[in-house]
């Protein structure tokens, strides 16, 4: 993925374009948009990008985010 780390949330939506979803997080800090990215072997991938307060890339991976928000690194 082009994502980096401290990337603005304009920078990340001009790359990956607008989220599936967004959600605010609630044991991480921050915001968290989910992308659906296309399926491999059948399965659906899914791509998390968590924001923290001022809307730059704090993480970023192939989960949920409510998955990352249970148990963030």
């Amino acid at each position: 993925s082009d994502v980096k780390v401290g990337m603005t949330k304009q920078q990340v939506r001009a790359i990956a374009g607008p989220p599936s979803t967004s959600a605010t997080l609630i044991h991480a800090q921050g915001t968290c948009d989910t992308y659906a990215v296309a399926p491999r072997d059948g399965k659906v991938q899914t791509y998390f990008v968590s924001y923290n307060d001022t809307g730059h890339v704090m993480n970023k991976g192939y989960q949920t985010c409510s998955d990352y928000d249970s148990q963030p690194k």
